[in-house]
């Protein structure tokens, strides 16, 4: 099997540029994937939240590709799990283009026990379609599976320099990428580096708008017995066990987590870290009382790429031919199937069911448009 392109370079080994250069591979490309860390998953999705949902996106495209993405989630066993969420004091109306359930506040005590009767008291709405993925060990499943596959994988290897070979009767070409190691030359280039994407598409003349987005706060508990059957979202928390019993609390950097004063560097730190994290399991406790009995592994600190518009940005670019970008919120949700999708189109073997997936999330777009609310609190209160 050939691959019409050649030899592809994807900057990136979080779970979209894994996935990318997985389904590259598995195509016959020669794919070279490379990442500053020292292995995969080493920002965003090591530590995302991981929630598989289309819930309350909009408008109906993105919502499309959502669901596809959970779709594509649930073809890696047990890199993924779906108990459903629970949105706690939801009332917002049925959406029918996506179904839940309202959950009385007598219903929301059997589908959830643990639950105090404070949390319980205004009922729920129910999205059992909805599920988690293990980011950071699918990241890593592909990163190994692509190299299985052929794929040339480079950690610790910061590109440093995007060479470009400009033309007067067209769109400039990459040439090349500088890296600590020497010069790397391919047919296509593949940016798909999380927050470091604009630094690295500028350096090819290329803007890519991203906003900035609040960080999250990020609670791991040790091991607990089994206190929780659903995911659950209150206003200000989102909760989730794992099948180890690993309970993960997490919270966006807001008025209320500001004032815990969060540095940055907290996970180097053992007595920040165990400050913050009581005060979070605190919080954690209002909803599920026993979790206040449950020990803390770790807490992290994490930003997110976020477009400026809330949706995902995935293609070839204008003004730089052999340039194909893809950094997006929802990162979680869209990976294993943006890599699909992406592959296809790299390799001009995309149907047009695929490329119409993409349309609307090209570099060149409107961006002025509504984002999407990326706090829990403000997503229920529209």
């Amino acid at each position: 099997m050939t691959c019409p392109p050649g030899h592809v370079a994807v900057i990136g080994a979080g779970i979209i540029g894994s996935s990318i250069a997985l389904n590259l591979a598995k195509k016959g490309c020669k794919v070279t994937l490379f990442d500053a860390a020292p292995h995969a998953a080493s920002a965003a999705s090591k530590e995302s939240w991981a929630w598989l949902n289309a819930n309350r996106k909009a408008p109906d495209h993105y919502r499309e590709i959502n669901v596809r993405g959970m779709d594509a989630w649930r073809s890696l066993g047990e890199l993924a799990e779906f108990p459903g969420t629970l949105v706690l004091e939801d009332a917002r109306p049925e959406n029918e283009a996506y179904s839940s359930e309202a959950v009385t506040p007598e219903s929301l005590h059997l589908l959830e026990p643990g639950l105090s009767p404070h949390a319980a008291s205004s009922g729920a709405r129910l999205y059992r379609q909805e599920g988690f993925g293990y980011c950071a060990e699918a990241t890593a499943a592909f990163v190994e599976e692509a190299a299985v596959s052929g794929a040339e994988v480079r950690f610790s290897e910061a590109v440093l320099d995007v060479r470009m070979q400009n033309s007067e009767a067209g769109p400039s070409r990459v040439a090349e990428l500088a890296t600590a190691s020497g010069l790397v030359q391919a047919n296509v280039f593949v940016i798909a580096a999380g927050l470091r994407t604009p630094e690295l598409a500028r350096m090819a003349g290329v803007e890519v708008p991203l906003d900035d987005k609040p960080a999250t706060l990020n609670v791991y508990t040790l091991p607990a017995p089994p206190l929780l059957q659903h995911m659950l979202l209150s206003e200000t928390l989102y909760l989730r066990q794992a099948r180890d019993g690993r309970i993960l609390i997490s919270v966006y950097q807001d008025a209320e987590t500001e004032k815990l004063r969060v540095p940055a560097d907290v996970s180097s730190s053992p007595e920040e870290s165990m400050r913050i994290g009581m005060q979070v399991r605190e919080w954690a406790a209002a909803v599920v009382p026993e979790i206040a009995n449950v020990g803390i592994d770790r807490v992290s600190l994490t930003r997110y790429p976020y477009p400026k518009d809330g949706h995902p940005i995935v293609g070839f670019t204008e003004r730089v031919a052999n340039l194909y970008i893809a950094v997006m919120h929802s990162g979680a949700t869209l990976g294993p199937l943006i890599g699909q999708l992406a592959a296809a189109e790299i390799t001009g073997t995309a149907s047009e069911q695929e490329l119409a997936l993409l349309k609307p999330y090209r570099l060149k777009r409107d961006y002025n448009t509504s984002q999407q609310a990326y706090t829990v609190g403000a997503a229920l209160k529209v």
